[in-house]
């Protein structure tokens, strides 16, 4: 799914892994998955960058 000037939202799967408790040590079974990934559009980075540049030279951090 594509938001004009915002982003690209996209559904990737995942395969099943092997994970470790760091608490415990014990390795389990990370199951299969579905996960949304975002990706910032060109326009929005610019948008951002403008922003930040504009606060550090008016003395922001």
């Amino acid at each position: 799914m594509k938001l004009s000037s915002f982003a690209t939202f996209h559904v990737r799967s995942k395969n099943e892994r092997i994970g470790r408790n760091p608490k415990t040590g014990e390795e389990v079974p990370i199951l299969p998955r579905r996960v949304m990934t975002f990706k910032s559009s060109n326009v929005l980075k610019n948008r951002i960058l403008r922003s930040h540049q504009n606060s550090k030279a008016k003395g922001g951090k």
